[in-house]
């Protein structure tokens, strides 16, 4: 999911929840 640009909303939720995973961790949560 956006390999090329993991630059959208969703990458930096995650990163921001500190789990450093995909946009499938984003809906874990």
């Amino acid at each position: 999911m956006g390999g090329t640009n993991p630059k959208p909303t969703i990458p930096v939720s995650t990163a921001s929840s500190g789990l450093g995973g995909t946009a499938t961790s984003d809906a874990i949560p």
